[in-house]
Parts: C-alpha cells; structure tokens; sequence
C-alpha cells in the first residue's frame, strides 16, 4: 500500500487522497479475502488455481482503463499481477488444508464465473479509479512503497 504525503501540508496526508487510499486499501482486502470462495468454487469443480488466461484479462483489463486516465501501465499491471500472486498463495494453501483432511468446508454452492468474477472485475475498476484520483495530483504528493 501506499502512503500519501501532502507536500503542501507535510504533517497530515490530504482527506481526499486518504478517503481514496483506504478504498482502494478496503477494495486489495476484500479481493484477498474472496480467495476462499474462489478456492471453494475450484474445489467443487476440481478446476487448478493457475488460469494463465483469466490473470491476463484481470492484468489488462485495469492497464486499459488506467492508460485512459493517464496511469502508469508498469504500476498497474504489478499491482494486479501482486494481487493475483497473493490470491493464489492463499488458495493453494486452503486447498492444501483441505486435501489433507480430505475435504473442505461446509458452505452453499459457488458459481465462480457469474458471482464471484463480476465482483472481481468492479473491484480492478474501482482501485484504478483511486489510482487515477491519486495521480491527479501527482506534483502534490510523494509515493512512499
């Protein structure tokens, strides 16, 4: 994540660009945390967690949104290929879990490509919104990552 500095205002970071930080902060969690239904759902329909075609629609996708709001591509595309990494990590270890007491958990049924990857793909435009927001004022602010 990063940190906002105000340079016309070095001791607090601007509302603004705070409100916007902690969004896109909220949106990285709420991704991360959806790792369990995506993993739930591959589980079911015993599909691998690689799915090379998806992560690059998920990669470029937000390249294209954020090259029309003038974003740099190289920070976007990391930024989803992070959240991607992070996401797999996450699943292979609950599938791992699963597969060693040789089931997973109790839930109601997953339907991966309708529910959960419409949640994913307004998750990628709402934090290349934030980016946006935050770049608009790029002379005003530092990036610390």
């Amino acid at each position: 994540m990063s940190i906002f500095l105000d340079q016309r205002n070095p001791n607090a970071a601007s509302t603004k660009r705070n409100r916007e930080a902690s969004a896109a902060g909220g949106i990285s969690a709420r991704r991360l945390a959806i790792a369990e239904q995506v993993a739930l759902a591959k589980w079911a329909s015993d599909a691998t967690v690689e799915d090379r075609p998806r992560e690059a629609d998920v990669v470029v996708s937000p390249v294209k949104v954020g090259k029309s709001r003038s974003l740099d591509r190289t920070f976007v595309a990391n930024f989803f290929k992070d959240q991607i990494e992070v996401n797999k990590v996450i699943q292979y270890s609950l599938l791992a879990a699963w597969h060693r007491v040789g089931r997973e958990p109790a839930h109601r049924p997953i339907d991966l490509a309708s529910a959960i990857r419409r949640e994913l793909d307004n998750h990628k435009h709402w934090i290349v919104h934030c980016g946006s927001a935050e770049q608009s004022s790029r002379s005003d602010v530092f990036r610390l990552d």
